[in-house]
Formats: C-alpha cells, structure tokens, sequence
C-alpha cells in the first residue's frame, strides 16, 4: 500500500493522475460448486477444501458463499463470468453496500484520481446507478470534484452501450468505435477507417457516457492482436508497418475523442493472438501468450509453442521514432484545445487518396490544416484553393511524417506524401478570421 501512496504522490507532483482498475463483477475461481437439483447449486471454498493454490476473499465478510451466484444463473449478468469466475450477487442490497466501503476505502487511502471498472457490462444498472452516485458524492467530499468513473463495457455496438448512459458514468471505453477501426483494416480498407474516424465520421447520435466525443478510444488492447502485427501481415515490410502504425497513432491522438495508448504501442510491441494444436486431441485452443510482452527480455519466461517476450528496443526506449511520435501528438493535443473541442471540415481534393481536414476552434488559436495519404501510391498535387485564408501569413509543419513535404505559393499548397504518410500542418494568420 505505501508504494502504491507514493506512486500516486509522485505522478501527481508531475500532473499525472492515477486511475485505479478495480472489478465489482467477480473474483477468482475460489469455489467448489455443486449442483443439488432443482436448478439449485451450493459451493464451499476451494482453500477451505484443501487446495493449496487457492485462497479467501477479503475483507473478511466477503467469505460467505451466498454472495456469489451458482451454477442456475446462465444470463450476461447473473451468472460465473467465462463460466469458471466468482460471480457477485450484485443485485442484493448487502453486497452492492460491501463493494461500495472497499471502493470507498481504497479511495480515501490512495488518493487516486478515479476507478476504471472492469466487465461493466456484466454488472446491472440496478446497481450502478446508486452505487456511482454514492462513489462520485464521496470523492465531492473529498475535495475530487472532477473523480473518473470510466466503464470498461465491451459492447460491439453502439447501442448495446446506450442501455448504460443513465448509470452516469463519467465516461466509456468506446469498444464499438475500437472495433470498428480493427474491422477497417480486415476488410482490406487500409487506412480509410482511421481516417474517417479522425474526421469525425464514425460519431454516433446515440448518447452514451457524457457524449460520444468524451468517451475513450483506443487502437490496441489486452488480449487482442497488436495494431502492427496486423499491418506487419499485410505489409511485410517493417518500414510500411511503421508508416501505417504512425498515421493511426495521429488518427487517434489527434481524433475527436479521448484517446487512450495501451502499453507497448510505443515501443511497437507487435504480439498476435494464436492458436495451437492439442497433442492428445488435436483440436486447436487459442491463445494469447503472443501479446503478453515485456519491456524486458525474460528468458526464464518461456511457451513451449514459441517466444513470449520479444522487445524489439532497450526497456523503456525513448530514442525510437514511434516514441517520439507518441511524445510529439501529445503535447500537440495537449496545448492545442481544438483537437479535443473543435470543428472538423473536409476540404476537397482531385485525388482520392489524399484527404484534407482542417481542424478550428472558437479561442481565437490558429486552426490546422492536416493531409492524410490513406493510399499505397505516392502523392505529389496541388491541393483545392482555400480562400477563407486569403490571409495566411504563415504555414508551419508541427508534426510530419518522413519525406512529407508541403509548398505554400499564394494561397494554393502544393503536397508530396509518401503512403500513408501525414502531415500536420499550424496556419497562422495576418489578422483574424470569422471561424468556418
């Protein structure tokens, strides 16, 4: 615990903040069940039994087998997640009030800056509603008027995640978008999915969490093939990996929503889901040993179907360019308010693998121009004339992929894009202009 205090001392004396993952669905498999008939079942922990690989639940209330629900309950919510994990009754009065003092507590003594709940969805709004209001009136007292309460549902569509909005959660972990921006690029569309998301096209009108723009998106994920991998497959060339791997980095850091990078991205971790053969059945099990990697080699971490651990830079490597990348779009989004609020307008262009977006805000800031080669083919053209900046005094480059290059003569620009390449552009203006 004194560790974790001072991890979130430190972060915050830099201005990070620290949000906990915590699981209010279900435990581990600590139980022993038994089917008595009737559609009824009864349980015994497995520690209490004997098996010394197991353990009790904490705190100490928690080690009362009428809390989890049995083997009679089958539905999404009321039932053993993946049919083997400890489900909570959390439709009864004492177990949401239970959850709630360990949340409540792990709160006050860490001081973190919100919760990340796990497997939202397999929870009722029933109790998410009183118990997110009970959580967000606690940190108010606290003095965290602004505390996180991020919901991790895995929902494929939109609309499965609606059901959710009136649990008020401060935002969602928009798996709909994530899945459809994986899908863009098994159906072979290469980058367009990225860049229809950066321009805002993939906003749904259903509402869920706040609005679709305060959600949380994401390109890689815990148990899931990595972005690269998935490009490494269709490229086979790293270099075109790379240059894919940094235009979806720019969608997303750059895109209408929160963005979200998973560990490892940065340091191109590249891992895939799998399967492999059973020597006695033959049936094929899938896995994702692949994905489980490291910043540090392990040799003493091994499968015997191959390599887990496979660094492709030192640990924590910062003299990469996909690292410099991340570190560039962020500090970009960070001190540029109009990626995170404001408007985006496509601008038309002759080619149709090149797409124009120019990104402006209401605080007076200069806009943004940025030019996207979603193709395989090398651009050299002249973009559209853009009249609303017949004042443009200056046009500054403030991230760009290599060999990506703009030419600005009388108001027409004139760009070369290698594929999949981008260019970020910073338009500064002789005198104000009316917003578009």
């Amino acid at each position: 615990m004194a560790q974790l205090q001072e991890l979130v001392h430190q972060a915050h004396a830099r201005q990070i903040a620290i949000v906990l993952d915590v699981v209010v669905n279900h435990i581990a498999n600590l139980l022993d069940w038994v089917d008595v008939g009737n559609n009824k079942s009864k349980a015994s922990f497995k520690y209490l039994n004997g098996d010394p690989d197991s353990v009790l639940p904490l705190p100490e209330e928690a080690c009362n087998t009428g809390l989890f629900h049995g083997l009679e309950y089958t539905d999404m919510i009321n039932q053993r997640l993946f049919g083997f994990l400890e489900d909570w009754a959390t439709e009864t009065d004492y177990v949401r009030e239970l959850l709630v003092a360990h949340l409540k507590y792990w709160l006050s003594v860490t001081n973190v800056d919100g919760f990340r709940f796990d497997a939202a969805r397999h929870v009722g709004v029933d109790f998410w509603q009183p118990a997110l209001e009970e959580l967000g009136n606690y940190a108010n007292v606290l003095g965290k008027q602004d505390f996180l309460l991020l919901a991790e549902h895995a929902g494929y569509t939109h609309a499965e995640l609606v059901e959710y909005s009136e649990c008020e959660f401060s935002a969602f972990i928009d798996y709909p978008t994530y899945y459809q921006l994986k899908e863009s690029v098994a159906e072979d569309r290469w980058l367009r999915g990225f860049a229809d998301y950066f321009c805002g096209h993939l906003a749904t009108g259903q509402r869920y969490g706040d609005t679709w723009h305060h959600n949380v998106v994401f390109i890689d994920n815990q148990d899931t093939t990595r972005l690269l991998h998935e490009f490494l497959s269709r490229q086979h060339d790293r270099k075109l990996a790379r240059a894919c791997l940094h235009f979806a980095l720019v969608c997303l850091l750059l895109g209408p929503q929160r963005p979200a990078l998973y560990a490892g991205t940065e340091q191109e971790f590249c891992g895939a889901l799998g399967v492999h053969q059973d020597p006695k059945t033959g049936a094929w099990i899938g896995h994702d040993c692949h994905v489980r990697e490291d910043l540090f080699s392990n040799p003493e971490c091994r499968w015997k179907f191959g390599p887990i651990n496979q660094p492709i830079y030192p640990p924590y490597c910062r003299e990469q360019p996909t690292y410099r990348l991340v570190q560039s779009l962020a500090a970009l989004r960070r001190n540029n308010p109009a990626f995170a609020c404001g408007s985006r307008s496509m601008l038309s262009t002759r080619n149709h693998g090149l797409c124009a977006v120019l990104v402006n805000n209401e605080y007076g800031q200069p806009p943004f121009l940025v030019l996207l080669n979603i193709g395989n083919s090398h651009i050299t053209e002249e973009v559209a004339s853009l009249p609303i900046f017949a004042n443009t005094a200056h046009v500054e480059a403030a991230v760009a992929a290599p060999n990506a290059h703009i030419h600005c003569q009388e108001q027409r620009f004139s760009v070369q894009l290698p594929p999949f390449a981008y260019i970020v552009l910073r338009l500064s203006l002789s005198e104000r202009t009316p917003s578009c």
